[in-house]
């Protein structure tokens, strides 16, 4: 097929780049080798290096084997963006689990109906989620429960400041539930790491995540994404920033790891060229406007509420903000004026992608070296197809013609979770994700 698009790539960005045939984890493990005294993570000031990052998932892999977790397993991680996270993420990862996204905001019915469609036996979130937690967990018997508190990882003087406020607010100070089956994450990290059963993984055919999707039917939906999709479409973003510069950029990650498109450019395609990730547990516009101003990082993905809230902030020109050099919004449209201003007030070049959760999930964006049309998703990512059907005649539309947008690429889901039916009419015979 033509693929005009490719016209307007420059030099430096392929139209096809090479995708590892190896598990996603294989991203951390070389970061390691690579960056092993770089930081790895901040988190309110605790860094984490590289090497120690890997020495936990290690540790933390070892202790979901010790409970019984194997190949195939699903494990549902419901947390924000914190270091209990990435470990989590991939230590389900090195074990051959299925990671099951859930955000911390789901109700008990919303939590319950993903668990229960996922077959998760096995739940990693935070101590204050219990109560909600407990009543999901007695409904589906889920096996194992996994707790972490927000201070786990959080430098001493920090934890003083947070135990304080929470005794001046009379916030309850939550104790480790002791029902069965119920495991302390801190604990598990602490002992050593122990010879785990040799995994094979298939990167092309193993689930990586289920990510749900509600879709047009508002009934939720696992999204199938292999290792090899994962790691393509954050090869794909990589070729995309031409200008990153391995093992010397720092990243604000704000954008919810939960969400596929926070875990895709947020997460594993900055660790992925040894990036230091500087983690946003959740939205607090001038908690944000601090970090960029203290951490000076230089990407910053991102959604169209977050710059909007940085251009109207009264005291945002008293912080410094120059550090940022590309941004990527996501998610929704990004209008041409919250665009311009924020260029404006950083300096920064800000640009509109677009992707969805069956693609892992980005598909398209603007050049970040380029002309930008206004009201554009931009054009395809390097190793991705896109069409446009004309719905009427069921043919490839003309130049200028409404219809349907379809992609097809390496990122594009294996399908829906235990849904032929709905995979079979949303992926065509020949791999077009409509």
């Amino acid at each position: 097929m033509e693929k005009p698009w490719l016209q307007q790539y420059p030099p430096e960005i392929p139209a096809i780049v090479e995708i590892p045939e190896m598990p996603l984890f294989h991203l951390l493990d070389e970061g390691a080798k690579k960056h092993g005294a770089r930081t790895a993570l901040i988190f309110f000031g605790k860094k984490i290096s590289y090497s120690e990052l890997h020495q936990l998932v290690e540790h933390f892999a070892s202790g979901l084997t010790r409970l019984g977790l194997q190949k195939g397993d699903r494990i549902s991680i419901m947390l924000p963006n914190m270091p209990q996270f990435v470990i989590a993420f991939y230590a389900a990862l090195k074990v051959g689990a299925t990671v099951v996204q859930t955000n911390p905001l789901y109700t008990e019915h919303e939590l319950e109906e993903i668990l229960k469609d996922s077959g998760a036996q096995t739940l990693i979130t935070l101590d204050r989620f219990y109560p909600k937690v407990r009543h999901v967990r007695e409904k589906l018997k889920l096996k194992n429960l996994i707790l972490s508190r927000v201070e786990d990882f959080l430098p001493l003087a920090k934890k003083i400041l947070l135990r304080l406020k929470w005794k001046i607010t009379r916030e309850p100070i939550l104790t480790m539930p002791s029902e069965p089956e119920a495991y302390d994450f801190m604990k598990l990290l602490s002992e050593p790491a122990s010879p785990r059963p040799t995994i094979s993984i298939n990167p092309r055919e193993d689930v990586a995540l289920l990510q749900y999707t509600g879709g047009t039917t508002g009934t939720p939906k696992g999204a199938m994404l292999t290792h090899t999709n994962l790691m393509a479409n954050a090869m794909q973003n990589r070729a995309w920033f031409p200008r990153a510069r391995e093992g010397k950029e720092t990243v604000l990650a704000v954008a919810p790891f939960f969400h596929v498109y926070g875990m895709t450019i947020a997460m594993n395609l900055p660790l992925s060229y040894g990036s230091t990730l500087v983690l946003i547990p959740r939205f607090d516009i001038d908690e944000l406007l601090k970090a960029i101003d203290r951490y000076k990082p230089t990407i910053f993905p991102g959604v169209p509420t977050l710059y909007i809230a940085i251009n109207h902030h009264p005291k945002a020109r008293e912080y410094d903000l120059s550090s940022l050099r590309e941004c990527i919004s996501g998610s929704a449209p990004l209008l041409v004026d919250v665009r311009e201003r924020f260029e404006q007030l950083t300096g920064a070049t800000l640009v509109e992608g677009y992707g969805l959760s069956e693609a892992s999930p980005v598909t398209h964006s603007n050049l970040l070296d380029g002309k930008q049309v206004e009201g554009s998703i931009g054009i395809p990512l390097p190793n991705t197809d896109a069409m446009i059907l004309n719905l009427e005649t069921g043919k490839p539309a003309t130049i200028g013609e409404s219809g349907e947008l379809l992609v097809r690429g390496p990122q594009i889901m294996k399908g829906y979770w235990n849904k032929p039916e709905a995979t079979q009419a949303t992926i065509t015979p020949d791999g077009w994700l409509r």
